[in-house]
């Protein structure tokens, strides 16, 4: 995170964004959407997920 821009700060190791449980839809694959979306006092970042590894190998049907 950072104020300015340009001085960042790391203040957990644990996964900014963490997968879901086995069974859920977005156990695998997962791409972050760009920007960040501010409304009233909440951020919101979007992001995609299906049922396929890296190499598209199918993991789970869509």
């Amino acid at each position: 995170m950072s104020r300015d821009g340009i001085d960042w700060q790391r203040p957990s190791r644990e996964p900014y964004f963490p997968t879901g449980l086995a069974g859920e839809w977005d156990r695998w694959y997962a791409v972050m959407g760009p920007g960040i979306v501010r409304r009233g006092n909440y951020l919101y970042q979007y992001y995609y997920s299906s049922g396929r590894l890296h190499d598209s190998v199918i993991l789970r049907a869509e």
